[in-house]
Protein backbone atom coordinates (compact mmCIF):
# COMPACT_ATOMS: atom_id res chain seq x y z
CA UNK A 1 0.00 0.00 0.00
CA UNK A 2 2.84 2.67 1.00
CA UNK A 3 4.51 1.39 -2.21
CA UNK A 4 0.86 2.37 -4.44
CA UNK A 5 0.74 5.88 -2.39
CA UNK A 6 4.00 6.79 -2.70
CA UNK A 7 4.03 6.42 -6.68
CA UNK A 8 0.99 7.49 -6.83
CA UNK A 9 1.84 11.20 -5.09
CA UNK A 10 5.24 11.05 -7.62
CA UNK A 11 3.58 10.57 -10.58
CA UNK A 12 0.30 13.33 -9.89
CA UNK A 13 3.36 15.72 -8.95
CA UNK A 14 5.09 15.21 -11.63
CA UNK A 15 1.91 14.97 -13.89
CA UNK A 16 1.50 19.13 -12.23
CA UNK A 17 5.25 19.67 -12.83
CA UNK A 18 6.06 20.32 -8.81
CA UNK A 19 8.74 18.66 -7.77
CA UNK A 20 8.52 15.71 -5.21
CA UNK A 21 11.02 14.94 -2.53
CA UNK A 22 10.26 12.21 0.29
CA UNK A 23 11.46 12.70 3.31
CA UNK A 24 12.03 9.99 6.35
CA UNK A 25 11.52 11.63 9.61
CA UNK A 26 12.83 8.90 12.03
CA UNK A 27 10.78 8.70 15.44
CA UNK A 28 12.89 7.42 18.84
CA UNK A 29 11.63 4.05 20.40
CA UNK A 30 11.08 2.38 16.89
CA UNK A 31 12.47 0.09 14.72
CA UNK A 32 14.97 3.23 13.13
CA UNK A 33 16.34 1.12 10.14
CA UNK A 34 13.52 -0.89 8.99
CA UNK A 35 11.19 1.65 7.90
CA UNK A 36 13.90 3.60 6.45
CA UNK A 37 15.36 0.82 3.84
CA UNK A 38 11.60 0.06 3.20
CA UNK A 39 11.14 4.01 1.86
CA UNK A 40 14.33 4.08 0.43
CA UNK A 41 14.29 1.14 -1.72
CA UNK A 42 10.87 2.58 -3.13
CA UNK A 43 12.09 5.59 -3.88
CA UNK A 44 14.82 4.07 -5.58
CA UNK A 45 12.82 1.69 -7.90
CA UNK A 46 10.22 4.48 -8.53
CA UNK A 47 13.02 6.93 -8.91
CA UNK A 48 11.84 9.59 -6.17
CA UNK A 49 14.28 12.22 -4.97
CA UNK A 50 14.44 10.74 -1.17
CA UNK A 51 15.97 11.79 2.16
CA UNK A 52 16.29 10.05 4.89
CA UNK A 53 17.07 12.35 8.41
CA UNK A 54 17.52 9.79 10.90
CA UNK A 55 22.23 10.15 9.95
CA UNK A 56 20.87 14.49 10.13
CA UNK A 57 20.02 13.46 14.24
CA UNK A 58 22.35 11.01 14.42
CA UNK A 59 25.33 13.54 13.63
CA UNK A 60 23.45 16.45 15.40
CA UNK A 61 23.63 13.68 18.79
CA UNK A 62 27.70 14.58 18.90
CA UNK A 63 27.28 18.04 20.18
CA UNK A 64 23.93 18.15 21.56
CA UNK A 65 22.66 14.80 22.80
CA UNK A 66 18.88 16.06 23.33
CA UNK A 67 17.36 15.49 19.86
CA UNK A 68 13.93 14.43 21.74
CA UNK A 69 12.05 14.66 24.83
CA UNK A 70 11.74 12.01 26.90
CA UNK A 71 8.23 12.29 27.80
CA UNK A 72 6.85 12.29 24.51
CA UNK A 73 9.44 11.49 21.73
CA UNK A 74 9.06 14.62 19.86
CA UNK A 75 12.27 16.77 18.81
CA UNK A 76 13.78 19.21 20.73
CA UNK A 77 14.71 22.47 19.59
CA UNK A 78 17.91 20.84 18.70
CA UNK A 79 16.23 17.78 16.90
CA UNK A 80 13.94 20.63 15.16
CA UNK A 81 16.63 23.10 14.21
CA UNK A 82 19.08 20.19 12.63
CA UNK A 83 16.19 18.38 10.61
CA UNK A 84 15.29 22.15 9.17
CA UNK A 85 18.74 22.93 8.43
CA UNK A 86 19.28 19.67 6.60
CA UNK A 87 15.86 19.97 4.79
CA UNK A 88 16.75 23.65 3.48
CA UNK A 89 20.16 22.53 2.29
CA UNK A 90 18.23 19.55 0.22
CA UNK A 91 15.58 21.44 -1.52
CA UNK A 92 17.84 24.83 -2.10
CA UNK A 93 21.16 23.43 -3.23
CA UNK A 94 22.04 21.36 -6.24
CA UNK A 95 22.31 19.02 -7.17
CA UNK A 96 18.30 18.17 -5.93
CA UNK A 97 17.46 21.30 -8.05
CA UNK A 98 18.84 21.09 -11.47
CA UNK A 99 16.98 17.50 -11.21
CA UNK A 100 14.44 19.80 -10.24
CA UNK A 101 14.47 22.29 -12.75
CA UNK A 102 14.70 19.93 -15.89
CA UNK A 103 11.43 18.59 -17.12
CA UNK A 104 9.92 15.27 -14.94
CA UNK A 105 7.89 12.42 -16.19
CA UNK A 106 6.25 9.53 -13.56
CA UNK A 107 8.36 6.48 -13.50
Amino acid sequence: MTELLLGRMHEESARRDVPFLLNRLPSTGWDLSGPGQRLGAIAKERAIAYRSLLPVLREQASFAPRRYFKQDRHWTAGGRDAVADALAKTVLEPPLLEVWDSPRAPS
